[in-house]
């Protein structure tokens, strides 16, 4: 019996269907039963729509495998790459995966239709056709990148607490940023973002150790200081720095971890007192910088440059916080599943919900975002629109945002989902014990 070459088109409709809802995730609304909107706690973000695809490629090579053995070896090498892109959406390899296989299903075609009749390369035309379309407007990636809503994150896979016991339901939410698509630029979808390959480079130069622990760091601390078990946070003068501009004048010199405590001699308290001495300097200036790195004191002399967005102005080029220590005395685990400083809240409550008989979320779905400090004081974060929406799409009882980024989560959420401006960690605790589900 012959095989059809036209068997390998339902894959790829569905990698188009997957493509869609993925790229442009209101279409989920359009979905029945919540499918595409269950709460995915892996790195990457794997539609639905994706798994029948892989289910396919799977099933038709498995069956020409099968069916005509040795003769059937491109069918076997589809088999395996279907397989190596399963084990894709954990490791995040997926796009590149996904056109070999198509290639393969191709190559597997023409040869056939060589062996039979040069009618038979109707199904390869069909196939070089829709899937250099598909991946052409949906997959190709271009220069410029866009910030797209991520991923729903259970915290419960984030952070366990030894003697502790998940009650309640608490989601991060995430950004993705990725090259953008021509189904980007042609839509241009309101609550995206675009950033030029420039911007995007900076961007990626903040996500620096530092960047990554604050929101473990400071949510055990907090959690544990609210919940009476002895967390604690101290704040030291100076700041800890976040990252360095690449190119820079701090560029090679001052490194994310140091710890500055002075600049031209003059102290600091913190990182917004550490700005103001720095603008007091003229660019052109060359100013010491004091700071600790692993223990020992350095001094660094900086050349100041001009700020690119205003040249009177100096510019040193790099990004810091506030120093804190922090105290958490209870044993846990962590994982990296989402790694930023915006879920620092969320952290928190995720802690005192595993610790607290009986949980504190009060039967709610909680979704959060905002950074966290010593105070527990809650910070702004980046991408709130985009975060909004998709708590709308969990089905979240609430979604707790920075107080002054309020009007930006309406933007991205629909009239039903239930935002609570905060700043301070204790109005989440106040609210939540307010407001009980029934």
């Amino acid at each position: 019996m012959r095989r059809s070459g036209w068997r390998y088109l339902p894959p790829l409709l569905l990698h188009l269907l997957g493509s869609l809802f993925t790229d442009l995730p209101w279409l989920n609304h359009l979905l029945p039963f919540g499918l595409g909107r269950s709460i995915h706690w892996t790195a990457v973000y794997f539609h639905p729509f994706y798994y029948a695809e892989l289910a396919l490629w799977i099933l038709i090579a498995a069956v020409g495998v099968v069916r005509y053995g040795r003769k059937a070896w491109l069918d076997g090498l589809i088999l395996v790459g279907a397989i190596l892109v399963l084990g894709g959406c954990v490791l995040g390899a997926t796009g590149a995966l996904s056109i070999i296989l198509w290639l393969l299903a191709l190559g597997e075609v023409i040869v056939g239709a060589v062996r039979r009749a040069p009618r038979a390369l109707a199904p390869a035309a069909a196939l070089l056709i829709v899937g250099a379309a598909i991946f052409a407007i949906l997959d190709f990636p271009l220069e410029e990148h866009v910030n797209l809503p991520g991923t729903l994150v259970e915290m419960d896979k984030v952070v366990q607490m030894e003697g502790g016991h998940p009650t309640g339901k608490i989601l991060g939410l995430t950004v993705e940023s990725r090259p953008a698509s021509l189904i980007h630029q042609w839509i241009g979808d309101p609550l995206w973002t675009f950033l030029s390959p420039t911007d995007a480079e900076a961007k990626d130069a903040r996500v620096t150790p530092v960047f990554l622990q604050e929101a473990h760091e400071a949510g055990l601390a907090i959690g544990l200081k609210y919940a009476g078990l002895g967390g604690d946070a101290t704040q030291d003068i100076g700041f800890l720095v976040y990252s360095v501009t690449p190119g820079a004048p701090a560029d090679g010199k001052i490194k994310p971890g140091d710890h500055v405590t002075k600049i031209g001699g003059r102290s600091f308290k913190n990182w917004l007192e550490a700005v103001e001495v720095i603008r007091s300097h003229k660019p052109g200036e060359s100013v010491m910088f004091t700071l600790m790195r692993e223990g020992k004191e350095l001094a660094v002399e900086l050349l100041l440059g001009a700020n690119p967005t205003d040249k009177n102005l100096p510019y040193v080029g790099l990004e810091g916080k506030d120093a804190w220590r922090y105290k958490a005395p209870v044993p846990h685990t962590t994982t990296d599943l989402v790694a930023g400083n915006s879920y620092g809240s969320v952290f928190a409550l995720t802690v005192m919900d595993q610790l607290t008989p009986g949980g504190i979320t009060n039967g709610n779905l909680v979704a959060g975002t905002g950074t966290i400090d010593g105070n527990g004081k809650i910070g702004e974060v980046g991408g709130v629109p985009l975060k909004a929406y998709l708590a709308s799409l969990s089905g979240a009882d609430v979604l707790f945002v920075p107080a002054s980024q309020l009007a930006e989560a309406t933007k991205g959420a629909p009239d039903t989902l239930k935002i609570v401006p905060v700043t301070q960690f204790q109005e989440i605790l106040d609210w939540l014990k307010a407001h009980p589900k029934p």
